[in-house]
């Protein structure tokens, strides 16, 4: 048996997506206007997001780099490598084999591969070793 509410559809309430499991694809006036204003400026390689925040854009080189600081920084402070079984540490983990399988495939940029070599190296020093041994 179905049940069929008569009353009239509400309006939505403020922001860009109503509440309610039936308004998913219905937006606000005020969304679509802020949506469309969305820009994106190479002059200072800075991006508006709709909501008013701003954020740099960083190339790929940039990004690269940045994590891969972010996992040496991580094993020289902390003298291990990241954690499968921590979430905070899974990005970096997963970066870390992503750049490895890249790496034995031969798809890993030239300039990068030295790089995440001595990272290599680095993880090895800090390795786990089995305390029954």
């Amino acid at each position: 048996m179905f049940f069929f509410s008569l009353t009239p559809r509400k309006e939505p309430k403020e922001g860009c997506y109503p509440q309610g499991p039936l308004d998913r694809g219905m937006q606000t006036e005020d969304c679509r206007n802020r949506q469309s204003s969305v820009g994106f400026s190479n002059a200072g390689r800075r991006v508006e997001l709709f909501d008013g925040l701003i954020k740099d854009a960083m190339t790929q080189d940039e990004r690269w780099m940045v994590r891969y600081e972010e996992v040496a920084s991580f094993i020289e402070t902390n003298h291990r490598n990241p954690s499968k079984h921590r979430v905070e540490e899974h990005q970096m983990l997963n970066w870390v084999k992503q750049q490895r399988k890249l790496m034995n495939a031969g798809a890993l940029k030239p300039e990068r591969v030295e790089a995440f070599r001595k990272l290599l190296e680095l993880i090895e020093e800090c390795k786990r070793v089995n305390q029954y041994q």
